[in-house]
């Protein structure tokens, strides 16, 4: 209660807020800049994008390499009900990534994804 009357809650969740909008900006602008990574942007206060992979990715496969490059994301086969996803998605969490590392991390995520896209 104490934290709440001295307006601490009230200033961690602005400095929260605004990180978190550099960091929402940050990931938009590099995913637009990567031709075979399309994004749906969430309504601010998502804290992830939902990629679209190309066809003939494999997310689940593009989810082991990626961890193995430092890349961390969580393949799209796992949030749908059919047991076959309708396409290839990943979702891309950016709320506990330094918005130093995304667009490097990107960078890194397109080449994997053009590198399976011709070993296929």
């Amino acid at each position: 209660a104490h934290f709440l009357a001295l307006g601490h809650h009230d200033s961690a969740l602005l400095r929260i807020t605004r990180a978190f909008r550099q960091r929402f900006e940050t990931m938009q602008a590099a995913l637009a800049s990567h031709a075979p990574l399309s994004s749906r942007a969430p309504a601010f206060g998502g804290s992830s994008f939902w990629v679209r992979l190309p066809d003939g990715v494999d997310a689940t496969q593009l989810e082991r390499k990626a961890l193995e490059h430092g890349i961390v994301l969580n393949a799209g086969d796992h949030y749908f009900a059919a047991d076959v996803a309708p396409a290839p998605f990943c979702r891309l969490g950016f709320s506990s990534i330094d918005d130093t590392l995304i667009a490097p991390g990107i960078d890194r995520l397109s080449a994997l994804v053009a590198g399976m896209r011709i070993d296929d």
